[in-house]
């Protein structure tokens, strides 16, 4: 897991990146959503980029995994 700057992820944000928050008080890292957090949330909690899923078959496998099997 690569975490982002506060800088990297105001900016993935506005490029409609898919990121995950660690919300270390709930559930730990989880899928953000902007309509849930307030103006400060990028000054207060971690971000980095939500990996891609690829699926083989049945099985959900984040991208950079897939091209290991």
């Amino acid at each position: 897991m690569n975490v982002l700057t506060q800088k990297e992820a105001k900016l993935a944000w506005a490029n409609n990146e898919a990121l995950l928050i660690n919300n270390i008080a709930e559930n730990g890292w989880e899928e953000f959503f902007p309509a849930n957090w307030g103006c400060d949330v990028f000054n207060t909690f971690q971000f980095e980029i939500k990996p891609r899923i690829v699926l083989i078959g049945d099985i959900e496998v984040p991208e950079n995994q897939s091209k290991n099997l």
